[in-house]
């Protein structure tokens, strides 16, 4: 889709542009792939997941064993992030305590569940300290 991160992933990987097709938006890429226009739709979890759920005559299916890209040998993955202005570092930790003890709980999963959500795309052990870059990047990717 125009934008996506997964074409610089794409790119980056060594995709050569031409084995590329970039469609305009979710709908037209799933189309796109049902119709035979492409192969395959590269997307979050979170965009299958939703698909899946709202269109479900769409006769597409989610990998089932998806395994994270890599780029030199690291593992890489996306995370949703919410912004402070610096000045802001009291209301930046009273929100990051409240939010740690909000996520992965049942309240929270009903809530993001109509989104897609799953328990499969919590953060797990990540923290918002070693995804910029506060702690070593090999914590940020806990196995």
């Amino acid at each position: 889709v125009v934008g996506a991160v997964q074409n610089d992933y794409a790119a980056r990987a060594g995709v050569d542009p031409s084995q590329v097709v970039v469609f305009p938006d979710v709908v037209s890429a799933v189309e796109g792939v049902v119709a035979g226009r492409a192969d395959v739709y590269a997307a979050t979890a979170l965009t299958i997941n939703y698909v899946l759920t709202k269109v479900p005559e769409w006769q597409i299916d989610k990998v089932a064993k998806f395994v994270q890209p890599t780029e030199n040998g690291v593992p890489i993955r996306g995370y949703g992030a919410f912004g402070f202005r610096q000045d802001d570092t009291a209301l930046r930790e009273a929100f990051d305590r409240e939010l740690a003890g909000f996520i992965g709980t049942p309240d929270h999963l009903r809530l993001v569940e109509p989104f897609g959500f799953t328990e499969q795309e919590l953060p797990g052990g990540a923290t918002a300290a070693q995804l910029c870059g506060e702690a070593p990047a090999a914590a940020a990717n806990p196995s």
